[in-house]
């Protein structure tokens, strides 16, 4: 049965995310399963797929659908994001999502 989950976005994510090319985030923590909702930037997304990898992997291979230009635009944030956790080899949790309908929609 899925669930309301909550994940939290840089504002500068917004426009990304509405475009549609941002449709995943890494994060240290396993924050939903595929099936659960989540709300951001006035939409319900759903969560279509988790799984563990590498943070170099995500900066190498997934820059784009993260939401950044390059792997050095990735690292940037990051860094600022998580100062101490760093390293290519944390291992996060990397949510792929997509949009499903305005929260008007779908309260």
């Amino acid at each position: 049965m899925s669930k309301r989950v909550e994940l939290k976005f840089l504002p500068s994510f917004e426009k990304v995310m509405l475009s549609g090319q941002k449709i995943m985030t890494s994060r240290f923590k396993k924050c939903g399963e595929p099936g659960d909702e989540f709300v951001a930037f006035g939409f319900i997304w759903e969560i279509i797929d988790v799984r563990k990898t590498f943070l170099g992997i995500i900066a190498d291979n997934y820059y784009i659908p993260v939401g950044f230009c390059s792997p050095s635009e990735f690292w940037k944030t990051w860094k600022r994001i998580y100062p101490e956790r760093r390293d290519r080899d944390n291992v996060v949790w990397l949510h792929r999502f997509k949009k499903k309908m305005t929260v008007e929609n779908g309260s």
